[in-house]
């Protein structure tokens, strides 16, 4: 028997795809092979760390992302301040 990934969108046959916990006789829609590619890359430990720019805070991708950020959103000056 055979059956459609819904991630990847190729059939494959049964023993490529998990079985559900409380029916066993019921398949999940996604593949093994998809469904552990998901899982990586919802593991934070894999996850880029550190400083996205190339520079320092003087870098001019850096400080064109700022002024957008700051253009759409404003500094944050009212942030904690009471509605007086």
């Amino acid at each position: 028997m055979s059956r459609v990934c819904k991630t990847c969108k190729k059939e494959k046959s049964s023993e490529h795809f998990c079985a559900y916990h409380g029916s066993p006789d019921t398949l999940r829609p996604h593949c093994i092979e998809c469904q552990k590619a998901h899982r990586q890359t919802r593991d934070w430990q894999g996850w880029r760390k550190g400083w996205p720019y190339k520079g320092d805070i003087r870098d001019a991708e850096y400080l064109k992302d700022r002024r957008k950020l700051f253009n759409e959103s404003g500094n944050g000056w009212w942030w904690g301040q009471s509605g007086k």
